[in-house]
């Protein structure tokens, strides 16, 4: 159950959109983190390294959630 269905709010437009916007950057988060693992690779120490390449566009994209 989310917080604004608990309180109430979740039919309010401006609150469904934040909150469309919240999952919308969840998710990309997400699936920047999924494809780095997934294209990550062995290092000569043995160990398996996530392609920092695809985790660091995540944070280049640009997310602002202003209040008004």
């Amino acid at each position: 159950m989310l917080m604004t269905e608990h309180l109430g709010t979740y039919q309010l437009p401006p609150v469904q959109a934040r909150v469309a916007r919240l999952v919308e950057f969840y998710q990309t988060i997400r699936a920047h983190v999924i494809a780095s693992e997934t294209e990550g690779f062995i290092s000569p120490a043995g160990l398996y390294k996530p392609n920092v390449l695809l985790s660091t566009s995540a944070g280049r994209t640009t997310w602002t959630i202003t209040r008004k």
